[in-house]
């Protein structure tokens, strides 16, 4: 049966866009939002489709019943995206609003590989689009006529940008907590260049991490032989270390097999009872599995899969697997090449340097100038090229050009043979003792055969440029050793130039939105100054006699007034910082700046009957730093201090001096911070609940702070004793401590000292 329609009003959607903004977690924001959206929809239940990175179709993520106030996480039902209503909705972002009846409802769950369809009556189906990034579709299902107006869906818009904001803040976790989790996993624990390990040590470690980050019982990966039409492959299991080994399974019959021929992730809820993929330990039955393609230059090169998850596989399990997928590749594609070729050793600890430079740097123009300088080394080329390809425009431009050191030489166009590799996503290698070959660029200049190789760059099986050398001024044959090395590099220029424009897309998104945020702050201010103004007016009675219920509700009013002014300015504080502003740098006595601060703020304090005690350290010692920037430091940790501390509590600041820098601690007696909230309280918004939501701040004072403290190359942290209070510390490094020396003290963990990245 249909669900009796309810109306919400602007407000009333408004309020809930609000709490969906401030859930963390994307799911409790699907809980929330979902029963008022169906009840005003009029479907019976809904379900979320999205696409995954490495194929074809959309998967339903998770799903909700009206009638069994049910949700339901779930990967599974693969729809194609062409030609199905939902993929029509994903790529045109149009709603799509569609009657049917049970015949034609049963022929499309049928197209779509549905068994049990929820739905007779038709379908509604809304794309999900967050800061213009679509995240998937929403579709509702209906079991009986009418359908959902278009104009009903229009006015609901604002929620569904809520709930693909709340899918983007999830992604955005999960990309962040998967970046981490490479660097240090390619830094430490699978081959790189210089390591030559047994392809049986690999496949087992790849396995074992795998199996870890995700806390599957066991894992496995798998490797392709097309010829023999076999899966062969290496499994570990937690669960006893005994129960490890090598497996070998035909790809027609076997889920490891089905993943590598159709390219596609796969998901089971249960295991069945019998398939050549498993593997019996005792009679304990297995469920929870999920695997994902390893996707190679050319073709599906294996498989990785987990067993047995604590949760029933979801997208964000799939996605962790897909950010392994490349790197197993690279591992094992590593020890192939080692293994066959130790005499290129020399050769590859030259790119392990290279590697590791570009995964320091998001600077495109540096990018290319370390992947220039690492070819000069590794070959003996001329002349270094990058063409990026635009898609969309289709076209390509000269992104960099390099000649080696003493070089002389005119601009090289190699243009048309970059159009080549681009169309054809293959390398094409000329060797300048070819007879008499000539090649023609697409401005009709032709030019007489020099010695180049050029490599299409590929990211995310998506060509984005190409990458060539050439050798002008003498012959030269392109060998077995220097094809691989070119090859290898491409790979590597591939993945840093994709991270690295990623990268500049998201800070561009990213400043926009600071941008934004700070244009609306500034033009709030003058009509909020005129609204404070006419409060100020009424509640004097200038503009007439007031009641006293009157009189109550202005001075609600009037405070709520002051909130959203202290929260502008906050918000234009921050934004300052952000810009990076010039700092007036003097010798500063932080000591003598807290104990003024402490002197000025004493008189708010009393008010809560709390006392400030300065303790300066035995010996005193300047440090450079701007007073304006750090008296608002100190302005936003009294305040913060303050807020927390128990009624006739202490705020306690201490010095302390190092080697390297100068500490401040500033330390109350409130009920201290939750454990869950140690490693937000540098983020901006991020405020922890206390129960009194009267007393709570803005959320920006220490991630202002933290930029405070970041422009005078200083850090920040926070420790945590549950009960007995908080203590806030910042350190500023001492004269004559240079940049890198700083850095390095930052980088550095000291005890029980907590950093945090910005959000």
């Amino acid at each position: 049966m249909s669900s009796k329609k309810v109306e919400l009003s602007e407000k009333e959607i408004a309020q809930l866009v609000g709490d969906l903004a401030k859930e963390k977690d994307f799911f409790a924001a699907w809980r929330k939002v979902m029963p008022y959206i169906l009840r005003v929809t009029g479907a019976t239940s809904s379900a979320i489709l999205r696409p995954v990175e490495t194929g074809h179709r959309m998967y339903i993520e998770v799903s909700y019943n009206l009638s069994q106030h049910a949700m339901e996480v779930l990967f599974n039902h693969p729809i194609p995206i062409q030609g199905t209503l939902a993929g029509t909705s994903y790529l045109s972002r149009q709603i799509i609003i569609e009657q049917m009846d049970s015949d034609r409802y049963q022929q499309v769950a049928g197209e779509n590989r549905i068994i049990e369809p929820v739905a007779a009556g038709g379908v509604a189906i809304v794309p999900l689009i967050g800061e213009g990034l679509i995240m998937g579709v929403l579709k509702l299902y209906y079991e009986e006529m009418p359908l959902v107006d278009k104009e009903i869906l229009e006015r609901l818009k604002p929620l569904f940008k809520a709930l693909a904001l709340a899918l983007q803040r999830n992604d955005s976790e999960v990309a962040e907590n998967n970046v981490r989790l490479l660097r240090q996993i390619s830094q430490s624990r699978w081959p790189t260049p210089g390591q030559s390990p047994e392809l049986s040590r690999v496949l087992h470690d790849i396995a074992e991490v795998t199996r870890q980050v995700l806390n599957a019982k066991s894992s496995s990966i798998f490797l392709a032989n097309w010829p023999k039409r076999q899966a062969i492959g290496w499994a570990v299991s937690g669960l006893d270390e005994a129960i490890v080994g090598k497996l070998m399974l035909p790809l027609d019959y076997s889920i490891a097999g089905q993943i590598i021929i159709s390219g596609e992730p796969m998901v089971l809820a249960e295991r069945p009872e019998q398939n050549d993929f498993f593997f019996s330990i005792e009679d304990q039955r297995f469920q929870n599995m999920c695997g994902v393609p390893l996707r190679g230059k050319r073709r599906i090169v294996g498989a990785l899969m987990v067993d047995d998850l604590p949760e029933p596989c979801n997208l964000e399990a799939v996605k962790t697997l897909e950010a392994l997928a490349p790197l197993a590749v690279m591992a094992i594609e590593n020890t192939q090449f080692f293994t066959l070729a130790q005499y290129r050793l020399h050769n590859l600890e030259t790119i392990q340097g290279i590697q590791k430079m570009l995964l320091e740097t998001f600077s495109l123009p540096k990018v290319f100038e370390v992947i220039a300088a690492g070819l000069f080394k590794l070959t003996d080329a001329q002349n270094v090229q990058v063409h990026l390809y635009d898609d969309n425009k289709n076209e390509i431009e000269l992104a960099h050009q390099a000649w080696r050191s003493g070089t002389l030489g005119e601009p090289l166009s190699i243009e048309s043979v970059a159009w080549q590799v681009i169309e054809a996503r293959e390398p094409i290698i000329v060797h300048s003792d070819a007879e008499s070959l000539l090649y023609e660029d697409r401005v009709g200049r032709s030019w007489q055969t020099i010695a180049m190789a050029v490599f299409p760059l590929i990211a995310e099986d998506n060509v984005i440029g190409t990458i060539g050398i050439t050798y002008p001024y003498a012959s030269h044959h392109f060998d077995e050793e220097e094809q691989y090395l070119l090859r290898f590099m491409s790979h590597f220029a591939s993945g840093s130039i994709y991270r690295t424009q990623m990268h500049q897309q998201f800070q561009k998104v990213d400043q926009l939105k600071d941008e934004a945020i700070a244009n609306i702050s500034h033009e709030l201010r003058s009509p909020l100054s005129l609204m404070s103004g006419y409060l100020d007016l009424m509640a004097e009675e200038v503009l007439g006699p007031i009641t006293p219920d009157q009189q109550a509700a202005l001075q609600t009013v009037r405070q709520s007034t002051d909130q959203l002014a202290v929260l502008l300015s906050d918000i234009m504080l921050y934004s300052q910082l952000k810009a990076g502003p010039t700092l007036k740098v003097v010798p500063i006595s932080l000591v003598d700046l807290a104990q003024q601060y402490a002197n000025s703020f004493r008189e708010k304090a009393q008010a809560k009957e709390v006392r400030i005690v300065v303790e300066p350290p035995k010996t005193d010692v300047v440090v450079p730093g701007d007073v304006r920037w750090l008296r608002q430091a100190f302005e936003f940790l009294f305040d913060n201090a303050l807020r927390y501390n128990r009624e006739g509590g202490t705020i306690t600041v201490q010095f302390e001096k190092t080697a390297r820098e100068m500490v401040v601690t500033i330390q109350d007696e409130g009920a201290g911070i939750p454990e869950e909230a140690i490693t937000h309280i540098w983020d901006r918004f991020y405020r922890v609940r206390r129960g009194d939501e009267d007393d709570a701040g803005t959320g920006l004072g220490l991630a202002i702070v933290k930029q405070i403290v970041a422009l005078h190359h200083g850090r920040v942290w926070a420790q945590n004793d549950v009960g007995w209070g908080s203590r806030f510390s910042f350190a500023l490094p001492l004269p004559g401590i240079t940049e890198a020396e700083c850095e390095s003290v930052s980088a550095k963990s000291v005890g029980a000292e907590e950093t945090t990245e910005s959000a």
